[in-house]
């Protein structure tokens, strides 16, 4: 005896989404290195070891094969943020011809290709919400352990009581203060995720240490970068998390005026002000200098609009000018990653750099925009992801008005993990629209379960 069984059958596609293809079989195992990548690069724990091993090469080579093996080498090609990355890069090759020094220029193109050869495993490995939350606490658990290896490892005391690791990437303690100001939001997320009330608090302890080291750094263009943080938290966040915003807001404020040194509550007074106070400004990261190398690369960018001084070249070539024209400036960068951009590339570098950060912010704002009336779990992680990983980008942003990242990659692994969602969230879209939207067919099935 047959019996009828309804089942829905997928419905064509209507060719307004653009999707992405699905994940390969063995697109877990080939996301492994790229997730123990994000892990070293953020925790810097390389940095402590004598001999490297050269590991985040062979990671690098290992996750540029998984890449290609796994058809997906030019996925990024697909998407906006690529592209303007890629031109970005394809530009500073341009620009080496016409550089200042010609050698400085190769050894920053090194950073910018390492840079966007991070970028391109995001893209095309995380094909999946469980893949995008495992690689988001990769990062977090990262920057938790360096935030811990401050305090026990080698950290050095610099101009005004201001800590930060004694070596690598995360030396100086206004790069240091960028990365820890991008880890909050990262544990943010995972209490918001967390099933039980012991795994949220769990989750919100571990930016305590975070939130020390942070304010150890003394970093003023840091604390702007917080204040943008909790500002967006607070304007686009609900009613709970609103007020859990002011708490937040009151109880740092009040540990961190008991707690911290008299000298680094001072530096917090003055940002690009010609104010300084005795003992707590160093020559070289004094608010006078910087606004100094500020104006000099707006000048030095309206006198090389198009090639720039060639990248890596601004500290030597304003030494050099400076020099000749019997003044006497530092060799040192703007401190501002933007107009280093520009005086170093030209403002069409600069052009691609922003179309690119614009196009991640486009990503999260499709995801929170788009229109689902019963979302799935996997939806409402990729909404939560969205929210928290856009406050990331902005204080990162925000922080890089102060700091110089023009090529060593502090925005394009962020930019990469919100393009990756936004593939991600396209084809949950389109599955949670083809369940839905799907018509019912009738199926007829025997008394076995085997259909005919």
């Amino acid at each position: 005896m047959c019996l009828p069984l309804m089942v829905r059958a997928a419905a064509p596609s209507n060719g307004s989404i653009h999707t992405d293809p699905a994940a390969t079989p063995n697109a877990e195992v080939a996301c492994w290195p790229l997730l123990f990548y994000i892990f070293i690069y953020y925790s810097r724990v390389l940095d402590y070891v004598p001999a490297r091993l050269h590991v985040p090469m062979m990671l690098t080579i290992l996750m540029t094969l998984s890449v290609v093996l796994n058809g997906r080498a030019f996925v990024w090609v697909k998407t906006k943020s690529g592209r303007y990355l890629g031109l970005f890069l394809v530009w500073l090759c341009v620009t080496v011809p016409f550089s200042w020094w010609k050698t400085g220029s190769f050894f920053t193109l090194g950073d910018s290709a390492r840079a966007f050869l991070f970028y391109v495993p995001l893209v095309a490995l995380i094909q999946t919400v469980s893949q995008l939350r495992r690689a988001i606490m990769a990062m977090g658990w990262g920057l938790l352990v360096a935030a811990v290896l401050s305090f026990v490892l080698r950290a050095k005391v610099v101009g005004g009581g201001r800590y930060s690791p004694g070596q690598g990437q995360q030396a100086d303690p206004n790069d240091f203060a960028l990365f820890m100001l991008a880890a909050l939001p990262v544990w943010w997320f995972a209490a918001k995720q967390a099933r039980s009330g012991i795994k949220k608090i769990l989750c919100l302890l571990c930016t305590a240490p975070v939130l020390v080291a942070f304010s150890r750094t003394g970093s003023r263009g840091g604390f702007v970068g917080l204040c943008v943080v909790m500002a967006l938290f607070f304007l686009s966040g609900s009613a709970a998390q609103r007020i859990r915003a002011v708490a937040a807001i009151v109880i740092c404020g009040l540990a961190g005026f008991w707690l911290l040194p008299h000298a680094t509550r001072q530096r917090f007074v003055t940002l690009y002000t010609q104010q300084t106070i005795a003992g707590v400004e160093m020559m070289d990261g004094s608010a006078e200098q910087r606004l100094e190398l500020f104006k000099t690369s707006l000048r030095v960018t309206l006198e090389h609009p198009l090639f720039g001084v060639g990248p890596g070249n601004f500290a030597a070539y304003i030494y050099n000018k400076s020099r000749e024209e019997g003044r006497r400036m530092p060799w040192l960068p703007p401190h501002n990653t933007y107009t280093h951009i520009s005086s170093e590339a030209g403002i069409p570098a600069l052009v691609f750099f922003l179309l690119a950060i614009n196009a991640g912010f486009a990503s999260m704002r499709f995801i929170r925009r788009a229109h689902v009336t019963q979302p799935s779990p996997d939806w409402i992680t990729l909404v939560n992801a969205a929210f928290y990983l856009r406050l990331t980008v902005a204080g990162v942003g925000t922080c890089c008005f102060f700091l110089t990242y023009p090529y060593s990659g502090a925005l394009h692994p962020l930019i990469g993990l919100m393009t990756a969602m936004e593939l991600i969230a396209r084809k949950e879209l389109t599955r949670m629209q083809t369940s839905v939207d799907a018509p019912a067919l009738p199926v007829f099935a025997t008394s076995a379960g085997t259909a005919r």
